[in-house]
């Protein structure tokens, strides 16, 4: 559910060394300002971590989610960017999972991911040390990152 993503992502926020990549919907999903996900991601993003956020629209309205991320990216842009996904790049993604599922999902260091796997319940799965799906999931997001 909401609460268990939040922890999810957090946990990959706290772990994540070098990089994360995360596709989300608006970055402002009722996780994305649970206390413990916006404590996460503001250490991440004091730890200097390069972050790539790819979103199917931009926030309608900010939150302290995006605003950490958006206000971080200005003040490093070597460290990252905030695109929107083109259309090719969603039916990229929808054909890229079973039964053309629209997934969203993070990746951090190439090894540790979360794929939320329903959106409507937010039910994921995470591993934190599992290259070859993390390694997938980053080549997919690169590809739909850079159309």
């Amino acid at each position: 559910g909401v609460e268990q993503s939040a922890i999810t992502m957090a946990y990959l926020f706290d772990y994540t060394k070098n990089e994360i990549l995360i596709f989300s919907n608006s970055f402002n999903d009722p996780y994305s300002n649970h206390p413990d996900y916006i404590k996460s991601l503001d250490n991440c993003l004091k730890r200097n971590v390069k972050i790539s956020l790819l979103v199917d629209e931009l926030p309608n309205k900010n939150t302290d989610a995006y605003d950490k991320v958006k206000n971080y990216l200005m003040n490093f842009p070597q460290n990252g960017e905030i695109r929107q996904i083109s259309p090719q790049g969603k039916d990229i993604i929808k054909s890229s999972f079973k039964d053309n599922v629209y997934c969203h999902f993070a990746v951090a260091d190439n090894d540790k991911y979360l794929l939320e796997i329903n959106s409507e319940t937010k039910e994921s799965l995470c591993s934190f040390h599992h290259p070859k799906v993390a390694n997938r999931l980053s080549s997919l997001f690169l590809e739909i990152y850079n159309l």
